[in-house]
């Protein structure tokens, strides 16, 4: 299945989750996986995850919801940084403040 968003106009910078979720007309929506990566290590703008390191679907060892060969492919555009406004993006969802960064430093020490 090839899923594109480009429509959506996403920017990610960072650490990203992907959550994959099935779609049911008379029930909840069931989680199926999800996977992370951190932008800082996307070499040509594409990666590739591999059945053994998406979580949840690494557990299916006899292939009851996963096919053998189940990976999540993932292909990126950069962009420069003028175009990735940041202070937008914390304005719609970052929950995390200046002074919460500051706490995780002085847990560390």
């Amino acid at each position: 299945m090839d899923i594109d968003c480009r429509h959506l106009n996403c920017k990610v910078k960072g650490d990203v989750k992907l959550c994959f979720f099935d779609h049911d007309q008379y029930s909840k929506d069931d989680k199926m996986f999800h996977l992370w990566f951190h932008t800082a290590f996307v070499e040509r703008n594409f990666l590739v995850f591999e059945k053994i390191v998406v979580d949840k679907a690494c557990k299916d060892k006899h292939c009851r919801t996963f096919d053998a060969g189940f990976k999540v492919e993932v292909y990126l555009h950069r962009i420069d940084d003028k175009e990735f406004d940041i202070e937008t993006l914390q304005d719609e969802g970052d929950t995390r403040s200046d002074t919460d960064e500051d706490d995780d430093d002085e847990e560390e020490a």
